[in-house]
């Protein structure tokens, strides 16, 4: 009986993230305990429900911190690009076939469980709900349009064009999760300033390869 009440009492006392990031957890374990431990990226979407638009983003930008082959990063960036467009249009998810059919190695499964155990113990201790307009339901398309702009830069084939504005990406969908919209306003500070830094550095190196061509 005590056990009983201390499970619901823990279960009571979990924050709007935790219980997102649970469910996610869930997913990724059970698979790991399967005869084939790779997931499609389709088959993650069926498991986390068409409509967990921001949960799913929250794991492909914490599979984006791993380091991948060439192109991984602009593929990810582009899932995460039509997965906030679907949020903007208000559709459930549906990712074009050559996305949809990638697999998830194991290792890459089991290093995304655990920067999710990390993100919800780390994330927990800074955020909880405030200002929960800004992170309302009114907020779902401003905020998949944010999130595409974001992902433009990151798509560029250039190693670590990506980082920051991964980093601003996550700390907005762990912050809408918990209904945290003064988190959401920083993890946009961070995403902003990723991007200027890449637009910087695309403009710099589009400069360069023009003043290079022009002495041939």
């Amino acid at each position: 009986m005590t056990l009983s009440k201390g499970r619901i009492a823990g279960s009571m006392n979990r924050t709007p993230l935790d219980r997102h990031l649970f469910r996610i957890s869930n997913v990724l374990a059970r698979n790991l305990a399967g005869d084939e431990p790779r997931l499609t990226f389709a088959e993650l979407i069926e498991e986390l429900g068409t409509q967990s638009h921001m949960v799913v983003i929250l794991f492909f930008c914490a599979l984006n911190m791993l380091p991948g082959p060439p192109g991984f990063g602009g593929t990810i960036a582009i899932t995460i690009f039509v997965l906030a467009l679907t949020m903007v249009l208000g559709q459930p998810i549906r990712l074009p076939r050559f996305i949809g059919e990638r697999r998830v190695p194991r290792r890459m499964l089991q290093r995304t469980l655990k920067r999710l155990k990390n993100f919800s113990r780390q994330f927990g201790r800074v955020s909880r709900p405030r200002l929960e307009f800004a992170a309302a339901e009114a907020s779902t398309k401003p905020l998949g349009i944010i999130i595409m702009l974001m992902c433009l830069p990151m798509v560029v084939p250039i190693p670590f064009m990506n980082a920051i504005p991964n980093v601003g990406l996550t700390i907005m969908c762990l912050s809408r999760l918990n209904h945290d919209g003064a988190l959401m306003g920083a993890g946009f500070v961070v995403g902003v300033i990723g991007v200027i830094i890449d637009l910087a550095v695309i403009i710099t190196l589009v400069t360069l390869a023009m003043n290079a061509g022009s002495f041939f």
